[in-house]
């Protein structure tokens, strides 16, 4: 049995190795807290420099995600800055986890940085860019140039520089491209199209080439009226053509899609692209969510069936609600003739409300007829419901 004399020069060997080891990581945690003031340091004129820009909130973000060793690693760099109003339109699930979840928001902002150097000159042609966090932005050039989208991000403020940083301040925040093709994309976030889209034969079409899909909410689906939902889903070619109408050749980013472009689907008949108050429509349609991306192509979520004219008029089909506004914010919707401004329109009529512009009204089978209605002048119908 050991005595206490045996054990002190064991203690005192412990205690030197302890109080060894303690001065050492009291000399590691200072170098670090040095190297990390020194970084701060280096790039607080950059910080600045952002704020000056619109640019305040991803500022703050860049630098609660402390990438200072990152930035000082990289030979060069370019940052692409939302501005505030990106971080306004946000969801608050996205803001409360860039408050709590450090590790999302240090993913979140490497997405946003490149090592290299990317100026505006060096954006033509349709390429992707890999970030500092690994992940790949898709750049799309239209209008000959005029028009670049990085990410589905439309650049407002291009080439900013500070010191050796090329800066782009953009009007939306970044999300990495999924590691998917669009085919597969769709069926693991929207199950309930992806059906549709093999019922006609298009999910292995997704799978080739670069296509933009329109896909309307889950709520629109289910809201179509039951014999509407009866006629597409029973007729295969009707089925076709409607699916078909909801699939565009080549990337069309948000950013591109201005007032007044025109836009040729599958099926052949053009959709419209119309702007009101900042909000865009489709064929009177509202846009509900933007540029989510797969790797050979883009979605866009809208809130009603996108049905073909040709299909109205062979089918008589009526077009979802898509949770009853499409009225209210301008859009088309058909139902049986009924008594408007004391006249009445038998037969079919196609009403396209634009809220405070006229109203045009087509009657199929006799002479159209206009008139005018104010914002809200019509609430949403149910099928087959006459306006009051």
């Amino acid at each position: 049995m050991a005595t206490a004399a045996g054990l002190r020069p064991a203690l005192r060997l412990g205690l030197l190795l302890l109080l060894t080891c303690c001065a050492y990581a009291e000399e590691q945690s200072s170098d670090v807290l040095v190297r990390e003031a020194r970084a701060v340091g280096q790039f607080r004129g950059l910080y600045e420099f952002l704020q000056q820009r619109d640019s305040t909130v991803f500022c703050k973000y860049l630098r609660r995600a402390q990438v200072e060793d990152v930035l000082a690693s990289l030979p060069s760099l370019t940052i692409i800055a939302p501005n505030d109003l990106a971080f306004a339109a946000l969801p608050p699930s996205v803001i409360k986890m860039l408050e709590t979840d450090s590790r999302f928001l240090r993913k979140f902002v490497l997405h946003h940085i490149v090592g290299d150097s990317v100026n505006s000159r060096s954006l033509r042609g349709d390429l992707e860019i890999t970030t500092a966090g690994g992940d790949n932005i898709l750049v799309k050039v239209y209008d000959n140039g005029r028009t670049v989208s990085l990410g589905g991000a439309n650049i407002l403020l291009g080439d900013a520089s500070y010191e050796n940083v090329i800066i782009h301040i953009v009007d939306r925040v970044l999300y990495p491209i999924a590691d998917s093709l669009l085919s597969q994309t769709i069926q693991a976030k929207f199950g309930y199209f992806y059906r549709l889209l093999q019922s006609s034969g298009f999910a292995s079409v997704l799978n080739s080439d670069l296509y933009t899909v329109f896909i309307p909410t889950q709520d629109a689906i289910n809201n179509l009226p039951t014999e509407t939902s009866q006629k597409i889903l029973s007729d295969s070619e009707l089925l076709k053509r409607v699916i078909s109408h909801h699939i565009v050749p080549g990337l069309q980013f948000s950013a591109a899609l201005k007032d007044g472009a025109t836009l040729t689907p599958l099926d052949g008949e053009v959709l419209r692209i119309t702007t009101q108050a900042g909000q865009l429509f489709i064929d009177g349609v509202p846009f509900v969510s933007r540029d989510d991306g797969a790797t050979n192509g883009v979605i866009h979520i809208v809130n009603r069936l996108l049905v073909p004219q040709s299909v109205i008029e062979d089918c008589g089909c009526v077009p979802s609600h898509g949770g009853g506004d499409s009225l209210l914010t301008g859009g088309k919707i058909t139902f049986p003739g009924t008594t408007i401004v004391g006249q009445q329109l038998p037969g079919v009529v196609q009403h396209v409300v634009v809220p405070g512009r006229v109203t045009q009204t087509t009657h199929i089978v006799s002479p159209p007829k206009t008139i005018v209605l104010g914002p809200g002048a019509l609430q949403p119908l149910l099928p087959g419901q006459a306006p009051q």
